[in-house]
């Protein structure tokens, strides 16, 4: 019962942030790495309904919300690392970094749906957390004087370096779990915990559009 109302306060979230980053978009002063960042709640919007279609009304299978959620993991990593890639100067090394982990991404996902596991989630959001953990590296290497409350690119940043650092130990455990053959209420406890961290990422993402449409 945690799992489902955590996940339907995410999707009312992914609807707040399709109306504002829609707002964000038609500011002067959006940020290009973000102009469309209305992409990510739609997508967020659509794995949220076939999740209620699961867990409401029973009308998809567990497996087939399982592959939807594993499918979605690619969009998300992807489109955030494209926006960690601009904000830290689109230099060649993390270019190439980025294709090797979105190619060794591409596997464990291909892996997970057919073997059933779970590690591409733990592997995504480590290599998220990593990423912004440099962009913060670089931020506070720099000389400017900058009001960080009212940075909507630093408050997205912040998101996903602390929703991912909240997922990555549930999921990394997801597959221990499966093995060891625990209860399904347990499962769906630690499902609980690492959704905790999708919530408090994308909270922050909200805040980073409002920032962007309130400010002249």
């Amino acid at each position: 019962m945690v799992y489902i109302i955590v996940q339907l306060i995410i999707i009312l979230l992914f609807v707040c942030q399709f109306f504002v980053s829609i707002r964000a978009a038609k500011k002067k002063n959006c940020p290009r790495s973000v102009k469309y960042f209305y992409l990510y709640p739609i997508v967020g919007i659509i794995v949220g309904f076939f999740l209620i279609l699961n867990f409401l009304f029973h009308a998809i299978s567990s497996e087939l919300r399982i592959n939807i959620l594993t499918l979605s993991l690619l969009f998300h990593f992807n489109f955030l690392s494209t926006i960690l890639y601009k904000e830290t100067g689109s230099k060649p090394f993390l270019k190439y970094l980025f294709i090797f982990f979105t190619i060794i991404l591409i596997r464990l996902v291909i892996s997970n749906i057919i073997l059933k596991g779970a590690n591409s989630y733990a592997f995504a959001n480590a290599v998220l957390f990593i990423f912004s953990a440099f962009y913060f590296y670089q931020l506070f290497n720099n000389s400017n004087i900058v009001n960080l409350s009212k940075d909507p690119l630093f408050i997205l940043c912040a998101g996903i370096f602390l929703g991912t650092g909240i997922t990555i130990p549930f999921t990394y455990i997801q597959d221990y779990l499966i093995l060891i053959k625990v209860q399904e209420n347990l499962l769906f406890l630690f499902g609980a915990f690492s959704s905790l961290g999708y919530l408090i990422m994308n909270i922050f993402f909200l805040k980073s559009m409002i920032c962007i449409t309130r400010h002249n």
